[in-house]
């Protein structure tokens, strides 16, 4: 088995981060520059122990242990480890690439004036906490001997519906999708685009699946095949995965009393709102699909990086290739 014999390292740009307004949004940057100027201070790369298993220490717990509505402690988790995804690595990746056309530095920072300096929005660094919480949730119930089915219903509604969404346009630049988790994934919220749905705060789940999905018709499962070959090549697990969707729906309308019993924040993360009682056919369904939704999102997350030999200590290791912090999350 190829894997680190030394602990789970990644290079991650940090700096020294604070919270700024900018266009109606508040971002998370760096004091420190990329290609310092003048009196600017040079942003460094750190060295991150990312499954640091000598010493228990984990970086996706620290990320899911995160408040979001504390600035402190995300700021403190910035200054300690950088951006899930630095913007700066984006750039020395990608180039200045906007929209699939190459423009000159100049014309970038014209676009964007903190190119240089690391930086995220707030908003989407809070996302990238709720998918850290949802994984390891789903993680830990699959390995409890007890797993405790109100909790997996979240996480997986988490995985099926929201993972990456902030990563798609919907255009020929959006990454090809490896997964047929991937792939319901990205045609449910085009279906949701295209029936011009906004989200907002704490909204219930079973208004979002009600949006393609009608019950007890349930035709949208073969628009969707047809649209896909992954899906054509993975008929019983789509099925599945919409008749948990399905079972979903019908389970929030019966059991709803005078509130919603399951909703979604402005950070995608679904949490219960009132408790209720799941079938045994709700059951069985999650534990068909559980696996699969999680080996698939973490293959998805998976699908840049590549094995690698490194030198440490005049010794010939083996590690991971990484651009991102994330993706030694995943």
């Amino acid at each position: 088995m190829l894997a680190p014999d030394y602990g789970f390292t990644i290079k991650n740009y940090v700096g020294t981060y604070k919270m700024i307004e900018k266009g109606g949004d508040v971002y998370i940057v760096s004091n420190e520059f990329y290609n310092a100027r003048n009196e600017e201070k040079e942003i460094s790369q750190k060295n991150l122990f990312m499954d640091d298993y000598k010493n228990n220490d984990y970086l996706i717990l620290a990320l899911a242990n995160i408040n979001v509505n504390n600035d402190i402690e995300i700021l403190e988790f910035c200054n300690n480890y950088g951006l899930p995804y630095s913007s700066i690595d984006k750039i020395i990746n990608k180039g200045y690439n906007v929209w699939g056309l190459e423009l000159s530095e100049e014309e970038y920072g014209e676009i964007d004036e903190l190119y240089r300096q690391d930086n995220m929005k707030r908003s989407e660094f809070c996302k990238y906490v709720t998918s850290a919480k949802h994984f390891l949730g789903l993680k830990n119930e699959l390995e409890s001997e007890n797993p405790n089915m109100q909790n997996m219903i979240c996480d997986l509604l988490y995985l099926l519906l929201f993972e990456r969404l902030w990563g798609f346009d919907f255009d020929n630049d959006d990454a090809e999708r490896v997964t047929s988790t991937a792939e319901f994934r990205y045609l449910f919220q085009k279906s949701l685009r295209k029936a011009k749905f906004e989200y907002d705060h704490d909204i219930s789940i079973e208004i979002i699946i009600a949006e393609v999905i009608s019950v007890p018709v349930f035709k949208p499962i073969y628009n969707y095949i047809k649209e896909s070959n992954l899906l054509q090549n993975d008929i019983t697990y789509c099925k599945n995965m919409f008749e948990f969707l399905r079972n979903i729906l019908i389970m929030c309308i019966e059991e709803r009393k005078n509130k919603p019993i399951i909703l979604v924040d402005s950070n995608y993360h679904v949490f219960i709102n009132d408790d209720f009682q799941i079938t045994d056919k709700l059951k069985q369904l999650i534990f068909e699909i559980a696996k699969v939704i999680l080996a698939d999102s973490i293959s998805e997350g998976l699908s840049n990086v590549h094995p690698i030999l490194t030198v440490n200590d005049n010794k010939i290791s083996s590690d991971w290739k990484f651009e991102y912090q994330y993706e030694g999350v995943y």
